[in-house]
């Protein structure tokens, strides 16, 4: 017991909640508490899960949401050797954030469950959020943005799901064979499900790579990497000519082209997705003229290409 009758763990949680967001000075303090007392792991995973809580009760208080999240990834970042000692706290967060209404914590929940997985959660702790991710990934919300996130958040849980479990052909047997929605006779197959994500993206906005390859082979008055006179409708629902719009070239399960996608539907920037296939890890021919290295995500805009996920968000 700490000065006061309140236990040092608290205390050093308790000093990471400013005003209106986290005080960054203090992280270093709570990050060598956790590192140098392990045993107090679970203890912590418990008291900022109460301050998640408190913060759901009271939406003036939604600090407090934003702030235990943000210490709960430094935890999985700083102590992932561990990560078993309060792996069950971080199971509970992401069931809270996951679940609720709000677009934000779906996303907070989805970055700490990717974070999860890359440092060593188990995979039957991982499974336990694969259909929570696949409702998110066929939202069908009427505010296109709204569907966008879900969409996203979810493609790229599930993402994170296959590649840090390896074992695809559990994930098969499991998950892609049937998926019964809400204990329906509405079943999902999940490679539909992933078709109907790209078309999603791509139906109204992405030249073939035929109409690629020739205007790029055409005269310099077309000066898009993929340009066409098309119309297509943004994510603000207006309508613009695509020679004046961002063209972004994606790939479905890519996390750096989700990170992108996210960006530009928070900051309402009109865009065009361009869906690259990326069989056998390579693009097709045509997309090497836009990226040299093959690799998505890309941004075309204002005659000018970034082909770096850092380098586009920074951009933005």
């Amino acid at each position: 017991m700490g000065f006061g009758g309140q236990s040092k763990y608290k205390r050093v949680v308790d000093i990471l909640y400013g005003e209106t967001g986290i005080n960054k000075h203090k992280v270093s303090d709570f990050v060598q508490f956790a590192l140098l007392t392990p045993g107090r792991l679970d203890k912590i995973g418990r008291y900022l899960l109460r301050r998640v809580n408190d913060g759901l009760k009271d939406k003036k208080k939604t600090v407090l949401v934003e702030v235990s999240v943000i210490a709960f990834n430094e935890l999985i970042n700083a102590c992932h050797s561990d990560l078993a000692l309060f792996a069950s706290h971080v199971i509970e967060l992401l069931k809270i954030l996951l679940n609720d209404k709000s677009i934000e914590l779906k996303g907070l929940g989805t970055d700490t469950f990717v974070n999860f997985a890359e440092h060593g959660g188990m995979q039957f702790e991982l499974e336990v959020f694969v259909y929570s991710f696949i409702k998110m990934a066929t939202n069908n919300d009427a505010d296109v943005p709204t569907q966008h996130r879900n969409r996203v958040y979810g493609l790229r849980g599930l993402h994170s799901y296959i590649t840090s479990t390896e074992d695809i052909d559990s994930f098969i047997a499991k998950f892609v064979t049937v998926w019964s929605k809400d204990e329906s006779t509405n079943e999902i197959k999940l490679v539909p499900l992933i078709l109907d994500n790209i078309l999603k993206g791509t139906a109204s906005a992405s030249p073939s790579p035929a109409e690629d390859a020739s205007s790029s082979s055409s005269s310099s008055s077309s000066s898009s990497p993929s340009s066409s006179t098309k119309q297509t409708t943004q994510t603000n629902g207006s309508s613009t000519d695509t020679n004046d719009l961002l063209k972004f070239y994606c790939n479905i399960v890519c996390t750096f082209s989700h990170r992108v996608e996210i960006l530009l539907i928070e900051k309402a920037v009109p865009f065009e997705r361009v869906h690259i296939d990326l069989g056998n890890n390579k693009p097709q021919k045509w997309y090497y003229q836009v990226n040299p290295l093959g690799q998505v995500p890309a941004v075309w805009i204002h005659n000018q290409v970034f082909i770096d996920s850092l380098l586009i968000m920074e951009y933005l």
